[in-house]
């Protein structure tokens, strides 16, 4: 598989599907943390049919509760992988 944009945008938004699905929390509940109105913000993302803003991510790695050192890990090796 030839590995593009694409590629990346779904990986990414899969790893993100998998930490909010272990967090418990809706994507309703996490688009209406990030101000949104609907949820189609953190679908697209999670589809991966766009790129994640820098600060999106920072604030998805705080209502997560994930470990930043671990997220950033998991990023550095996709983008290495890429």
């Amino acid at each position: 598989m030839k590995k593009n944009r694409a590629w990346l945008y779904k990986k990414i938004g899969a790893y993100l599907k998998e930490l909010r699905i272990e967090s418990q929390m809706t994507q309703a509940a996490i688009s209406n943390e990030l101000g949104y109105q609907t949820a189609q913000f953190i679908s697209n993302i999670e589809r991966g049919q766009c790129a994640v803003p820098y600060e999106v991510i920072r604030k998805l790695i705080k209502f997560y509760g994930a470990s930043e050192a671990s997220v950033i890990e998991y990023l550095v090796n996709l983008q290495q992988d890429y």
